[in-house]
């Protein structure tokens, strides 16, 4: 375990340190001042991300409050994932500047350094300023998207109705309604409200019969216990059916034993 941790740690760091360079090349035309304030920024938030990770391999993370837990892990995610937009870009321009220099043994340097000031009077801009800032933009959509559906559009239910048609089907089954929902994951739940908002959808479809398709937790069971009630309030006359899907076996937590996970 420590030493996946630290695998990790050494990962996000190296991402970070190259991302960085990335920050120092779109700032560099900024006051001292301002090139301060961003750098300060930066590894502050590299500090905090780096600080959730540790902490959680001290303190069982399932033992903090849910509201830290849910969003501390989730803006790791969220960060990270978008960096990796940036350092894909950041390394395309490296990769241009390898052959550059590669070519530049070969033939003339002047003659590189011409094609470059050459498309910068054309342009106004360096194929690797653009490139840089390309990264920065693309980076910041899934930052955003991503940040704007951690906080607010996580409880924005949508309804798809697919209407099935066979030929074969008995007569019983014309206008019969089938709901399917999955990925519940109760243990995201900050509090019951967003539960009940879709349970309450899910019954005023009136539904002939509830498929639930797995993640009804992230990894444990008592995960569960707190919407229990709520999640009995799913009503069809056919029933209500479930299955497990990958989360609700618990793969994916560190277990004392197996014997605990199985209980």
């Amino acid at each position: 375990m420590i030493v996946r941790t630290l695998i990790l740690l050494v990962v996000l760091f190296i991402i970070d340190f190259y991302v960085f360079q990335g920050v120092k090349l779109l700032t560099r035309n900024a006051t001292p001042q301002t090139s301060r304030i961003i750098a300060i920024a930066f590894w502050s938030i590299t500090v905090f991300c780096f600080s959730v990770i540790i902490t959680g391999f001290f303190i069982d993370w399932h033992t903090w409050p849910k509201s830290i837990r849910t969003y501390s892990f989730a803006f790791i995610f969220v960060t990270y994932f978008s960096k990796l937009f940036f350092v894909l870009f950041l390394l395309i321009d490296d990769i241009f500047r390898l052959f550059r220099l590669v070519t530049g043994w070969i033939t003339s340097k002047p003659a590189i350094a011409a094609t470059e000031e050459a498309m910068q009077s054309r342009t106004g801009i360096t194929r690797s300023s653009f490139l840089i800032k390309m990264g920065a933009v693309i980076a910041a959509l899934p930052f955003t998207a991503l940040l704007y559906g951690m906080i607010k559009g996580k409880y924005d239910y949508q309804v798809r109705n697919i209407k099935l048609a066979f030929n074969k089907l008995p007569g019983a089954f014309k206008g019969f309604r089938v709901v399917q929902i999955s990925d519940i994951h109760t243990g995201s739940f900050m509090d019951k409200a967003p539960l009940e908002k879709a349970v309450k959808l899910i019954n005023d479809l009136k539904p002939d019969v509830i498929f639930f398709t797995g993640d009804l937790v992230n990894d444990m069971s008592t995960e569960l216990v707190p919407y229990k009630e709520i999640l009995a309030g799913l009503k069809a006359p056919h029933g209500v059916f479930s299955i497990l899907g990958n989360h609700d076996y618990g793969d994916y937590y560190q277990w004392p034993s197996k014997e605990e996970k199985n209980c």
